[in-house]
């Protein structure tokens, strides 16, 4: 690292800052700063740092990776490895409300998109905006454990609302997992509908849940990425059911 040759060679190839500064996932980014080092990051919940009083220097709101792994130099990298990487950006979840947020998502057919608004539906196929059925808006809204639910999250249930019909406030929402984002970088993009189990008093059923019954055990309020896990929950089916230990 102190040998002159390859910082003289690096910064002629245009790759070193010229202000010395580091600007990693910035649009304003114009080269890195040599260096090597080693550091620690002793990460812990929230509410375990609070219990124990710990000084609490910041809270990760989400991560992602996208490394090739070892490539035969700095500005070849290894396209096999890169292949793999699935582009996903989740946030780290808050455990005060049930649903994940704002996130990321590679699709099959190279775009990426971000969302979701996580809003009450008028219509169980309500794939646009103003979608509306009275017999679904009747039958969700007869349900005692709905009011609950909105009487428990109304305050983020507003604000999911705002950033559904605002593009700057959803695009602020963005900015928090990837600070360079812009609005002509956002195009509008489909609705979709999650079906979520709600128990009575307004809690949400918890993913796969799964219920015994006389001849049949079932698997109740699995989500999509199910199919990924599909191995993993007929384990555990047996498991429940006594066919393994």
């Amino acid at each position: 690292l102190v040998a002159p040759e390859a910082h003289i060679s690096f910064n002629r190839a245009g790759m070193l800052s010229d202000d010395g500064l580091c600007k990693t996932f910035s649009k304003d980014a114009n080269g890195y700063v040599r260096g090597e080092g080693v550091g620690m990051l002793v990460l812990k919940p929230l509410a375990a740092a609070e219990r124990d009083g710990d000084h609490i220097y910041g809270l990760l709101r989400g991560s992602a990776e996208n490394h090739g792994g070892k490539a035969s130099s700095l500005t070849a990298p290894n396209p096999r490895a890169q292949a793999k990487v699935k582009h996903l950006i989740y946030p780290v979840p808050d455990p005060n409300f049930p649903f994940l947020g704002v996130h990321f998502t590679r699709m099959v057919h190279g775009g990426v998109e971000c969302g979701p608004n996580a809003v009450f539906s008028f219509a169980r196929e309500g794939y646009t905006k103003t979608s509306f059925s009275g017999a679904d808006t009747a039958a969700a809204l007869g349900y005692g454990g709905t009011w609950k639910l909105f009487a428990q999250h109304w305050r983020y249930g507003l604000g999911e609302y705002e950033r559904a019909f605002s593009k700057t406030k959803f695009l602020k929402a963005l900015q928090r997992l990837i600070p360079s984002l812009e609005g002509a970088d956002l195009h509008p993009g489909r609705a979709g509908i999650r079906a979520q189990a709600l128990r009575r008093d307004g809690s949400l059923e918890d993913d796969f849940v799964l219920r015994q019954g006389e001849r049949a055990f079932h698997v109740l309020n699995a989500p999509s990425p199910a199919a990924t896990a599909s191995l993993a929950i007929a384990d555990e089916i047996l498991r429940q059911a006594g066919y393994v230990s």
